[in-house]
Formats: structure tokens, sequence, C-alpha cells
């Protein structure tokens, strides 16, 4: 059976770890390998799960798909994401402008919703596989389609593209990314985000690690391995770490064998006073990488 990697497609690559279960919604008993590539850094599910099977592995609890919520993400907060790319579109526009955007993998549009706070004029569609994620969207009047995240249509082309936490899960990256540009008008800002493979939880806890998250994740990024597969297509802009300390506390409960969904007293306090002072300690919000880049025109 091929081990080839599918970000770079090199031979060069070595099991990393082997009959790793499903940590974090125990949905199956089954196990699954993660193979690493030597040449681009990424890491892989193998074989990986056929995305019209993966399915059946998402609890109908699955907080992207319901996340309904009209919670106005900050434009201050450096390790989150989206409020990062929330702070470079008002790094660019006034609340008045008028520009598209697209969330790709939108859930339940909580990000779009975000937008539409900040800039009322803008543009806004979303598109996610999941049904009940387009339903929820919509009852924050935000225009979407349930459609394959490969070859979904739009009447327009877009100034902007986001994804987050969404390139995990896919099967096929570069036929993603050939999407994002067709999508694109010249000269477009595309913003995405992954789990990180080389962030400090991820080499903490090893095969503990919350985010592998198998079956569901299919191919896990590396500084490294986004910025290869983005590199022919675009500029980048910006390239960083982000997260939270949720990952951090997470993983040690794996690594202990409890249930990571089971707050108590501790993990309450850690996140209502001991986050924001741990945030000093940049190496710990390390569990996201988040990309900036421009389209380039060839």
């Amino acid at each position: 059976m091929e081990t080839n990697c599918h970000v770079c497609n090199s031979v060069d690559t070595e099991l990393l770890y082997k009959n790793l279960k499903d940590l974090t919604f125990k949905t199956t008993k089954e196990t699954f390998d993660l193979y690493s590539c030597n040449n681009c850094d990424a890491k892989f599910q193998h074989p990986l799960m056929p995305e019209d099977k993966v399915g059946q592995y998402y609890p109908d609890s699955y907080d992207p798909f319901n996340n309904i919520k009209k919670t106005i993400i900050p434009i201050n907060n450096k390790k989150n994401p989206q409020s990062v790319y929330l702070s470079y579109l008002h790094s660019k526009h006034n609340k008045n402008d008028e520009f598209s955007l697209i969330d790709v993998g939108c859930g339940g549009g909580n990000f779009l919703n975000s937008v539409n706070h900040y800039f009322p004029n803008a543009k806004l569609f979303g598109v996610d596989v999941s049904e009940i994620a387009i339903e929820n969207l919509k009852k924050n009047n935000i225009d979407g389609t349930c459609n394959s995240l490969y070859d979904f249509s739009t009447k327009i082309k877009f100034d902007y593209i986001t994804a987050s936490q969404v390139l995990e899960h896919l099967n096929r990256p570069h036929d993603f990314i050939k999407k994002i540009t067709e999508i694109a008008k010249p000269n477009a800002t595309f913003m995405i985000d992954v789990p990180a493979s080389d962030g400090y939880a991820a080499k903490k806890y090893k095969e503990n690690w919350v985010h592998w998250d198998l079956p569901r994740h299919s191919i896990i990024y590396s500084k490294k391995s986004l910025t290869h597969l983005l590199k022919d297509n675009f500029t980048t802009i910006n390239l960083n770490f982000a997260g939270t300390y949720t990952a951090i506390r997470s993983s040690k409960k794996i690594s202990k064998n409890k249930d990571i969904y089971t707050p108590n007293f501790i993990d309450n306090y850690v996140i209502k006073y001991a986050s924001p002072i741990l945030k000093i300690f940049n190496h710990l919000y390390t569990d996201k990488i988040y990309w900036i880049g421009k389209m380039k025109n060839n």
C-alpha cells in the first residue's frame, strides 16, 4: 500500500503513531495509523478515511455545525485566528466599505456574523458540507449553500476567502486550493488556520495530542507543510501560531485517560482566571497555525 505524502507527493514517509484511537468523541473502537512526511513535515492518516464515510464519526453535538451564537468575536485577540482576520479587515476597510467575503467550511456562521457586525455593507456567503450548519447560518440572515468544498459554485468572485479549521478534514488539499483560486478575484486575500503539528502541545503530548482527532482529521499541518501547499498560488503576508490553553488541558486529560468534556473546578478556574495570565508564555499558545496571503497574478 502506497504511503505517498498527500501534500508534496514524496515517498519519504514513515509511520509516526500506530493504532491511535478516537480519543476525543469516542465514536468507535477502531484504530488508525498516522504517518509523517520527512520532506514537507505533513502528518496524515493512512489509509485516509473516505470523505463520504467520515460523517458517521461526527457526533450530533459537534459544535461547529451547531454554533449559532451571536457572540461577536473581538478584534484584539492575537491568539484567536478569526480575531486576527477581523483585525486584518479593519486595517483595510472602514465600517461602511463594501467588499465580498466567503467563509468555506463556515459551520453555523459565528465568524460571518462577526464580519457582518463590523462591516454591515459587506457581501457575505458561507459554504459547508453540513445541512445543519447552513440552516443555522441562515438563521443569522446570511446566505450560504450546503455542498462539497471541492466543487460548489458561486455567482461572484470574492475579495476575501476564509477557511478556519477546515483543511485538516480534507483528503484532497490541492483540489481544495484549486477551488479557492477559482472563486477568488485577482489579488484576493486568503486567510486560513489549521491545527499545528509543530506546536507545543503536539510535541509534549505526542500521540495523546487532542488535535490529531482521528479519524475526523485526515492531514495535519505544520508551518512548513502548510507553506508548501500554498506557495505556488499565494504570496505569504502573515504566518504565525495561535491557540488557547484548552489544547494543553485536553491533551493532558487524554494522556491520563480522562474525559475531556467533563470540566471540574480546576478546569473552570484555569479557563476563567489563569488563561489570561498564561498568555505571556507564548510557546503554550501554539496549537493552531494561521496564514494570510495574497493571490499570485500568474
